[in-house]
Order: C-alpha cells, then sequence, then structure tokens
C-alpha cells in the first residue's frame, strides 16, 4: 500500500477476504515509500518501492534490503521473478537491472529505453529471454545470459503499459496507453 505495508489476504470460505498478516517494507517511518510492485516465488517476496529500494522477504520476514544506492535513486516500477535466485527491476529511468538474491547483489544491468518500465515478462518457451516495456513506446528483449540487448522493437508511438506473451511464447501482446493492443511475433520487433 502507499504507506509501504504489505499485507497478506486469504478468502475464506464465504469469499471474504481475512487479512492474515502484514510486513512494513520500509523503515523509513517519517515518509514511508509506496509499494509500487511486487512480485512472489514459492514463498519469497520482492517489493519495489517507490525510493527506489527493494525489499526480499521470505516467510513473511524481511531477508535483505537492496539500498537505493545501488540502484541510481530511481523509483521502481516492476519487479520480477526469473527463477528462485534471480529477480529483475525496472525502474522509471528506463533501466532493467538483475539482483541475484545468494550474493545479495546487482548482476546486471540494462539501459536501452529513456522512460519508465512499465512491465516485465520472462518467458518460458524463451527462457534466457527478458522483456521489458516502457512508456517510451518501445518493448526490449533481453538476453539472460550476456546481460544485453537481444532486439528493440520501433516506438510504437504511444506508451505500452503492459506484457503478455502468448501462443507458446511466439506473440508477444502489449497494452498501449490509447487502449489498442500491439502484436508482436517473436523474432519480429
Amino acid at each position: 500500500d502507499v504507506s509501504g505495508t504489505l499485507n497478506y489476504y486469504k478468502i475464506d470460505d464465504n469469499n471474504s477476504l481475512l487479512k492474515t498478516g502484514s510486513v512494513i517494507l520500509s523503515t523509513d517511518t517519517s515518509d514511508p515509500p509506496s509499494i509500487f510492485s511486487i512480485s512472489h516465488y514459492d514463498k519469497q517476496l520482492v517489493g519495489g518501492l517507490s525510493n527506489g529500494n527493494i525489499t526480499l522477504v521470505n516467510n513473511n520476514k524481511i531477508v535483505h534490503t537492496y539500498s537505493a544506492s545501488n540502484i541510481n535513486k530511481n523509483s521502481i516500477s516492476k519487479v520480477l521473478f526469473i527463477d528462485n535466485n534471480i529477480f529483475s527491476v525496472g525502474t522509471n529511468a528506463g533501466e532493467v537491472s538483475l539482483f541475484d538474491i545468494r550474493s545479495k547483489s546487482k548482476v546486471g544491468t540494462m539501459k536501452e529505453q529513456t522512460e519508465e518500465i512499465s512491465d516485465l515478462a520472462h518467458c518460458e518457451e524463451h527462457d534466457n529471454n527478458l522483456l521489458s516495456s516502457s512508456i517510451d513506446g518501445t518493448l526490449s528483449v533481453f538476453d539472460l545470459r550476456k546481460r544485453k540487448l537481444y532486439a528493440l522493437s520501433d516506438c510504437i508511438e504511444d506508451e505500452i503499459n503492459c506484457i503478455q506473451i502468448m501462443r507458446g511464447g511466439n506473440k508477444v501482446v502489449c497494452g498501449t496507453g490509447e487502449g489498442n493492443l500491439a502484436v508482436f511475433n517473436w523474432d519480429w520487433c
């Protein structure tokens, strides 16, 4: 929520939401940051905060906080687990970074887009690729092994807000600010 608190809920037999717990993702109580994005993998969760910090939670306990100084003090717009050890982070400055929870450090940074990263997607069928969309109107595909750009779409002259990989990994559908869907074929950005 906007106070930096991650709330856990479950749905009971009557389809009612029951709060089961909460974790405060920031120690800054004077001006708590908002949580802009969360992603989970098994019992692990990462939360990206408006102050540029990322908090790793395991079994409802904070395990590690990656400080803003490690990620250029940009607000976190998206986080996404790639697997149980690696997660990706998109910032409001168009930067995509990879973090390894084993070493508790950033292991790569890629910057091809000029504005906020609006969504991240990892394709199971193309498991070495990470996709990022941006409000600058581009879709990037990064090779995770080489940690560099694989492909960058032409600008569609509209912000791209979200990504969905479809058709067994052969199509990428992006939602735009105008309400249109942009469809990309794999290897044809």
